[in-house]
């Protein structure tokens, strides 16, 4: 059944053309990724499906009974908001229609009212408003009680995340999710999407996500949605294909207009004896001609390096870095010219402090540090706030200037900005006008222009298009330069990286020392190398029980479940149904009229509620973890 359906759909912003006779559908418990270049259209059609941007012509169809979430790509305000109120905040417009009901009911409990009040209410379970928030910062390891202005971008992520699922949406969409998010975050949320039981529309740049939670490819091309069953991977197999058999249709219809036009074109006795038929048939083929949107071509990026500099860029010696106390433990290395270096680790560990001791902003906290004179440093984390959105995309990078100069070469600002997908009239533009990719394509772009031997880019695959990051990775991989990537893009980490420095603190340190210190392990090679070492380098924990001297053994694996865990699960169905039946009297108590009456009889009843909601929800998991382990031994 779908939950959400657009038939002929148009919208122009401008001269832009974002929806062009579009028509698409979301079915039930389908985990939809959305993709397309950067400044397609996702954020709006995105939009459009939330009803918060309407479409210039066509229709939106959403079911009555089905709720939908949203989680917007910006991160939600620090506030004095705890996150507890932030979370109940997403059922705003439930506890309003509760409110009005237990106000009116104490006015007038015959008012009509009522019975429209308690539709909605039930339809949206607005009884358990306080049991829904409680299990959701549960759920989600979040505290209550903390204040929004005290949490990390990751948390707000978290709690924006709690506030759609408190809904308890059919639908949950979400705006490039992983943005903000370090590696574990992102490894969590993929775990609490696969587990969704509603469906799922995402947009996200981030390709090992994507594989990880779409069953369904949407993608937004020149106007037009198409669906590609599966994951990432398989899409991008189908759609190498479809672009070929697209150029070779097109190549067709190219030769014969060519043709056409040469036969139009013929002398006086041609023009006599020409088929009127054959004329009005060429006016059309020139017309589908001046409507066809070529494929976009994909960005070719060049940067300006410079030759000079010494074969070591740095030398460390038992180095720690820190401010009033050292993040890390000591690391004695050498990094070489051309080195490909991907930083991974998650928010707080120290790898921002790092990079900044290793560019001398900052002072090694202990041990040594010795940077090569010769190393010239282009830094794209220091650029994000150097982009004035009241200046075109030419002043931007051109600094009013018509050229610039990249490896050494003098070149017009609009034909640089082509290699980045620019058009003529995109750098003419204001930079206000730029969605988010586009932005950090012209930042890449003002990168690449200043002369370096050492390229430090922190996160620079937020917001990418996957063309972009590919031709990026490339370009990273073939210069001859050295590379630092700070980056939590796994996929990219694998495919540019020769080496990985992960600050990690959950393998023991190579110090015989207890420590709350990150230390900072190398890798050779690149993501895939990291997940094989630290699966290795992991402490098994073993399992040990006495044998009838005192003496410890390791304990066999048993083929099924211990006496008290397997009468737990038989009992488990059961004290779940009886449960349940006796949440089903109660909401049947509370629905009646004269239910708020008794002020303090009522709130009793509510907390009992409350209470056997909770421990439903614990039935359920104590019953899945027995079921799950119960499958795992006999298998």
């Amino acid at each position: 059944m779908s939950l959400i359906r657009g038939d002929k759909l148009s919208l122009n912003y401008g001269p832009q053309v974002l929806l062009d006779n579009a028509s698409f559908a979301i079915e039930e418990r389908q985990k939809v990724c959305l993709v397309g270049r950067n400044g397609t259209g996702k954020s709006t059609l995105l939009k459009v499906i939330n009803g918060e941007v309407a479409p210039d012509d066509g229709i939106v169809n959403r079911s009555r009974n089905h709720r939908v979430g949203f989680l917007p790509q910006a991160l939600p305000e620090k506030s004095d908001l705890s996150v507890s109120a932030f979370v109940e905040s997403g059922l705003a417009q439930v506890k309003q229609w509760v409110d009005d009901y237990q106000s009116l009911i104490m006015e007038d409990h015959e008012s009509p009212k009522l019975v429209d009040l308690e539709e909605k209410i039930n339809s949206h379970d607005g009884w358990t408003i306080d049991t829904r928030v409680k299990q959701t910062l549960s759920k989600l390891g979040l505290n209550g009680d903390v204040k929004m202005n005290e949490l990390s971008g990751g948390w707000r992520r978290r709690a924006a995340l709690a506030k759609a699922l408190v809904q308890e949406p059919d639908l949950l969409i979400l705006d490039e999710p992983t943005n903000h998010l370090d590696l574990s975050s992102i490894q969590w949320l993929e775990e609490q999407l696969k587990a969704f039981k509603g469906a799922l529309l995402f947009v996200s740049h981030d390709r090992h996500f994507v594989n990880q939670v779409s069953d369904t490819i949407m993608e937004l091309d020149r106007g037009h949605i198409r669906f590609f069953p599966g994951n990432y991977q398989a899409y991008t197999e189908l759609k190498e294909q479809q672009l070929k058999e697209e150029e070779k249709v097109n190549s067709e219809f190219d030769k014969k207009l060519a043709q056409e036009e040469v036969w139009i074109r013929q002398g006086i006795k041609a023009r006599r004896t020409r088929n009127e038929g054959r004329v009005r048939a060429l006016k059309k083929m020139r017309q589908e001609r001046a409507e066809r949107r070529n494929q976009v071509g994909a960005s070719k990026i060049q940067a300006s390096v410079m030759n000079k500099g010494s074969k070591v860029v740095a030398k460390m010696k038992e180095l720690q870095v820190g401010y009033d106390r050292a993040l890390t433990l000591p690391i004695t290395t050498i990094i070489q010219k051309g080195d490909k270096i991907g930083v991974l680790g998650n928010n707080g560990s120290g790898k921002t402090t790092f990079i900044k001791t290793l560019l001398g902003e900052i002072e090694p906290f202990a041990g040594e540090l010795e940077l090569s004179e010769t190393v010239e440093v282009a830094y794209f984390d220091q650029l994000r706030e150097s982009v004035d959105l009241n200046k075109t995309v030419s002043e931007n990078i051109g600094d009013g200037r018509e050229f610039v100069v990249v490896d050494g070469k003098e070149r017009h600002v609009i034909s640089y900005m082509q290699d980045f997908n620019f058009t003529a009239d995109n750098v003419r533009a204001p930079a206000s006008s730029l969605s988010g990719g586009e932005v950090n394509r012209l930042l890449l772009a003002k990168l690449f222009t200043r002369p370096a031997n050492l390229f430090v880019l922190d996160e620079p695959t937020n917001d990418l298009d996957v063309e972009t990051l590919e031709i990026l990775e490339q370009m990273l991989v073939d210069i001859e330069a050295t590379v630092i990537i700070i980056s939590h893009d796994r996929a990219f980490l694998e495919n540019c990286c020769s080496e990985l420095f992960v600050f990690d603190n959950q393998l023991p340190p190579l110090y015989e020392i207890e420590t709350d210190q990150f230390q900072i392990i190398e890798i050779v090679g690149g993501y895939q190398d990291w997940l094989h070492y630290f699966d290795n380098a992991m402490p098994k924990p073993k399992k040990v029980v006495q044998d009838k001297k005192g003496k410890s053994k390791a304990k066999p694996k048993s083929g099924k479940l211990s006496y008290k865990e397997q009468r737990a699960l038989d009992e488990l169905p059961q004290k779940i149904e009886d449960v349940e039946s006796r949440i089903a009297e109660i909401e049947n108590q509370m629905s009646q009229p004269d239910f708020y009456q008794d002020r303090e009889k009522a709130d009793n009843v509510v907390k009992d509620f409350e209470e056997m909601q909770i421990q439903l929800a614990k039935d359920y998991e104590l019953w899945d973890e027995l079921e799950a382990k119960r499958e795992s031994l006999e298998n």
